[in-house]
């Protein structure tokens, strides 16, 4: 086709490195069970403090502080001093949507697993 990049292009493209760094990193950040129970609480709770976090997902605030730092520092999320408490929210829309992407995404693989499962079987 005219005007269609072939492979070796599409490859070398500059921003290819920078984005599929850039999913890497995000998709780095669910693989842990910890900050993807903070980002999807966060999700339903909206903005929350430490220590409700640590009593509604039952994870230790030591581990919590240093989940909370690396998400803090791929800017996922957003912290802010009040006088009582240090509270916590998702950074964006863009978040918000990335997670519900994933849930959906995760439902599927599941469904898709189960039923690779049940055709070994038979």
């Amino acid at each position: 086709m005219i005007g269609t990049p072939d492979g070796a292009e599409i490859l070398g493209h500059p921003a290819r490195g920078v984005q599929s760094d850039r999913l890497a990193e995000l998709f780095g950040l669910l693989s842990d069970q910890v900050r993807a129970e903070i980002l999807y609480a966060l999700r339903d709770a909206g903005e929350i403090s430490l220590d409700d976090l640590s009593s509604g997902t039952g994870v230790s605030p030591t581990r919590l502080t240093e989940a909370l730092r690396v998400l803090r520092n791929a800017r996922v999320i957003n912290s802010r001093k009040t006088e009582e408490a240090v509270m916590f929210e998702l950074r964006g829309e863009h978040v918000r949507r990335l997670l519900e992407v994933a849930s959906v995404s995760s439902a599927g693989w599941r469904h898709w697993f189960k039923g690779l499962d049940a055709s070994r079987s038979a």
